[in-house]
């Protein structure tokens, strides 16, 4: 019989955390903001395309991080840089 384990769960989630700043119009304040945040964190900051062709969004994320620790310490070095720290997402 199989059985799941709450820790493999919660470890497997945190693995793919990651922090999002939300949707900006332009695409030019989504990059630079993600240019920003790159030169402060050591982790994957990317800027992706969202909404339709009418009303195009750019959602601005970073991450995934390999633990909760990780996403926070990022997140700590966002404020110190006077950067928004950003919303974890699982």
């Amino acid at each position: 019989m199989y059985r799941a384990c709450k820790m493999c769960a919660v470890t497997l989630r945190m693995a793919t955390a990651a922090c999002s700043w939300g949707r900006f119009r332009p695409r030019s304040a989504a990059e630079a903001l993600a240019q920003r945040a790159r030169a402060v964190i050591l982790g994957s900051v990317t800027v992706a395309a969202a909404g339709d062709a009418q009303t195009p969004l750019f959602r601005v994320r970073a991450g995934p991080f390999a633990d909760a620790l990780a996403l926070e310490d990022a997140r700590r070095r966002l404020r110190a840089a006077g950067l928004p720290e950003g919303q974890p997402i699982p």
